[in-house]
């Protein structure tokens, strides 16, 4: 038997981008939510629509030394026994997560990784059931504040100066989030003769640790 099913599509909602804020709060819920897409060439009857949101841990060393933990398992049925028109048909769907899962994190080790699957299930046995996958990232953003706020995190200036050269101030954040590609740095320079005007102007980004 032909299957009807031409495509089935996750559509998160914001790209599938979840920002969290502040420590990691279990009694604090974010929403992860979009549609599931299902595109048919005439209409289906469908046993069961469902989606789930799954979340694991793998990590790898060395020594082929292997473990998975999964970290999130959760389900929602769309639909059951009904019978899908042909053409488009989206379903909204939305999972309420906890605050204090950990974020996405992908290293040469191990990653954190969190997934949405979508099935159609055709009533028919000898139909192939409509599968889709897609990722979605998890970020933390440390700074407690509104989403409006963290283009301007605090900052901290700087002033300096050569005594009858040039007086400089420098205006550097004072939080920066792992998740960030590019850092500003505010800087204002105020020559005091000809000799006090800068050509050039280097910065270097050093990270340093304490172990004890």
């Amino acid at each position: 038997m032909n299957n009807s099913i031409i495509a089935v599509d996750i559509l998160p909602d914001d790209d599938g981008k979840v920002m969290m804020y502040g420590a990691p709060n279990k009694d604090t819920t974010y929403l992860v939510s979009g549609k599931l897409r299902i595109i048919l060439s005439k209409p289906l009857k469908t046993k069961l629509i469902s989606i789930k949101l799954k979340g694991k841990s793998e990590y790898s060393d060395w020594e082929n030394q292997y473990s998975c933990i999964y970290l999130l398992k959760l389900e929602k049925v769309l639909r059951e026994k009904t019978t899908l028109p042909s053409g488009v048909t989206d379903l909204d769907f939305e999972f309420q997560v906890n605050g204090n899962i950990p974020q996405s994190y992908v290293t040469s080790f191990g990653l954190i990784r969190y997934n949405l699957v979508a099935t159609v299930q055709p009533s028919s046995l000898l139909l192939k059931q409509g599968r889709a996958e897609k990722s979605i990232n998890i970020s933390r953003h440390y700074l407690p504040c509104r989403r409006e706020l963290l283009p301007a995190p605090p900052t901290k200036v700087y002033r300096g100066q050569r005594k009858n050269i040039l007086k400089y101030e420098l205006d550097i954040p004072t939080v920066i989030c792992i998740n960030e590609t590019s850092l500003l740095i505010r800087l204002r320079l105020f020559p005091l003769c000809n000799q006090g005007r800068v050509k050039k102007v280097a910065f270097d980004l050093i990270q340093s640790e304490k172990y004890r």
